[in-house]
């Protein structure tokens, strides 16, 4: 079988490989039809996930002229909550809840009107390298190439098929509830909720509750996240998403939930190898709040300015792939997000919940017009650590009784 050849091939046709295609082409024209990008299945394509878009993916869209023209639900704060007590904090502007499987599409409908060329259908079976290039096989034909991306998410076929490390991912239940917007505080405020009372029963994570649309009509997206590497216990996800539900009167007999995972970035792991890099959830995202849609568009902005620069030296060795990203914004914030899931997950939480539940010098800061969202706790690390070593002095620490 005779191979095709395209300089750079990209697997997968999610956030992270849409936007490393866009930004290669943004940034080196040229290159337009050089690139390939391989899709395992057809769009629109089922995707679980909590679909919240932040501010920081909001500036990415904007940056490569992408119009977030799919139904979406604007988010004016996020809700913090232990035990019935919360704190509300805004997420600024540009912040949204959407459906991966409209976001996805949207984002391989406007790659294909700029003529990126997509091949959707077409599984990766095997890769080998071979004299500075790198052979892939798929389900219907063959290629060669001299930089591989893997954007092909969680279950990587390029991290798997290439023997890059395998380590325990983190598990989450999703559902979606039909409801009446009136009855729903998260229509009526526009608010994104997540409930860190699991901590209290020593699981690492949180429920969340998001408003969504399916069809136009008006749902709940409710889960649970539990971090792979933090505490856990022998409790069952499935049975706590169901007694939230209950408590909150929906019916739970009939309620269908589904499972994912997710991978956390390890700074222990690499990323790339020659001819090979990975971005978004093949590489690893958040573990503090899971947030994957908008590093994995980070990913492929930072990943398209590698690819450039191996092209113009013509060093495809990609040997400070990982230390590059460690000095790009995503990689400081990933990192920052790192320490403060240990320190949640891992560490004294009812300290750290008391902090964001109600120290008000972290609530000013976060309103004022210094902070920028989710997504940029990295620039604000000293103001952030004088705050909370103010709170261990002089702040109220005493968490609701959850017993």
């Amino acid at each position: 079988m005779n191979s095709s050849f395209y300089p750079i091939i990209i697997v997968g046709s999610g956030p992270a490989g849409i936007s490393t295609a866009l930004y290669i082409q943004k940034l080196f024209p040229h290159f337009t039809n050089k690139v390939l990008i391989l899709e395992k299945d057809k769009h629109p394509r089922e995707k679980i996930c909590g679909g919240v878009l932040t501010n920081n993916s909001s500036k990415i869209l904007k940056e490569l002229n992408v119009d977030l023209d799919i139904p979406k639900i604007a988010v004016s704060k996020v809700r913090f909550a232990y035990g019935g007590e919360f704190s509300d904090l805004p997420e600024m502007n540009d912040a949204f809840v959407i459906r991966r499987d409209e976001f996805d599409s949207l984002l391989l409908k406007k790659a294909t009107e700029r003529d990126l060329k997509i091949n959707q259908e077409e599984k990766v079976i095997d890769i080998k390298k071979d004299s500075g290039r790198v052979n892939i096989l798929t389900t219907k034909s063959s290629y060669s190439c001299n930089v591989i991306i893997g954007a092909d998410g969680v279950k990587s076929s390029v991290r798997k098929i290439l023997k890059f490390p395998q380590r325990k991912l983190s598990p989450l239940l999703v559902t979606e509830i039909p409801i009446q917007k009136e009855d729903s505080i998260e229509f009526k405020e526009n608010l994104i909720s997540f409930d860190f009372s699991l901590l209290s029963k020593r699981l690492s994570g949180y429920i969340w509750s998001f408003p969504c649309l399916i069809n136009n009509s008006p749902y709940l997206n409710i889960g649970i996240y539990q971090w792979n590497r933090g505490s856990s216990s022998n409790l069952s996800l499935k049975n706590i998403l169901k007694d939230y539900l209950s408590k909150r009167g929906f019916q739970t007999n009939s309620t269908k939930i589904k499972s994912y995972v997710e991978r956390d970035f390890s700074p222990e792991d690499h990323i790339s190898t020659p001819n090979v890099i990975l971005v978004g959830e093949s590489a690893g995202i958040d573990p503090l709040l899971g947030e994957g849609i908008s590093q994995s568009l980070q990913y492929g902005k930072f990943a398209a300015q590698e690819v450039i620069k191996a092209f113009k030296f013509n060093d495809f060795s990609f040997r400070d792939y990982k230390n590059n990203l460690f000095k790009m914004s995503l990689g400081k914030e990933i990192k920052a997000l790192i320490t403060y899931a240990n320190q949640l997950y891992n560490g004294n939480y009812k300290f750290w919940l008391s902090l964001i539940l109600y120290n008000k010098d972290l609530k000013d800061f976060v309103f004022s017009s210094d902070f920028r969202g989710y997504g940029n706790f990295h620039q604000h690390k000293l103001r952030l650590l004088n705050i909370a070593l103010r709170h261990k002095l002089f702040g109220k620490k005493n968490l609701p009784n959850m017993s």
